[in-house]
């Protein structure tokens, strides 16, 4: 079990770990789409990556082309605040590595943020994402890696925001009943 702060995204990537990713993809998909699935580079990867850097890692930004930056949900991203720490332990339970690099830990308040790019940042539109994206297994998954390395999440926030002017903004957390259908989809994907 560990926790790098100083771990680069192409060094966490290189992990044979079971990423939440992986996870949301053998529990929404099967694990044949797990074992064989590919990258696929796309436009929205690209934008989302800009947006992560200019909001959590401003200083740098010079390594991003953009229009005019956008601060938001600032209250969120101050105080005690872990950017992309590389996070790993061993599910002894189902005898499993796992890893998971949330892109905010406010170790302050006990709680990950994750940064969601987005059409509609809505509450309706943010619903269709968690069922279409599996961000409940995300959270869920998260939170297990958290739990094993003994550090406590109280709070899994995440913050939408939208691809196009106006560019809005909505922070979210998910009800109970989101977050038991994720955990037995990740206990699946353990499985």
């Amino acid at each position: 079990m560990s926790i790098n702060n100083t771990m680069s995204n192409a060094e966490y990537h290189l992990s044979d770990a079971l990423s939440a990713s992986g996870a949301k993809t053998i529990a929404m998909k099967s694990l044949a789409h797990f074992k064989y699935g590919e990258y696929k580079h796309s436009h929205a990867f690209d934008i989302g990556t800009a947006v992560h850097t200019l909001t959590l890692e401003p200083h740098l930004k010079k390594s991003v082309w953009c229009g005019p930056e956008t601060r938001r949900a600032a209250d969120l991203l101050s105080g005690d605040l872990a950017v992309e720490a590389s996070v790993f332990a061993h599910d002894s339970i189902y005898n499993v590595d796992i890893r998971s690099r949330p892109d905010g830990w406010r170790k302050d308040i006990a709680a990950l943020i994750d940064l969601k790019t987005t059409v509609d940042p809505s509450p309706e539109g943010f619903a269709r994402q968690v069922a279409n994206f599996g961000y409940h297994i995300q959270d869920q998954f998260y939170r297990r890696v958290m739990t094993l390395n003994g550090v406590e999440i109280d709070r899994f926030i995440f913050i939408a925001v939208g691809k196009e002017a106006p560019y809005a903004v909505g922070v979210y957390e998910l009800d109970w009943r989101t977050l038991e259908e994720g955990n037995a989809a990740v206990k699946y994907a353990l499985e």
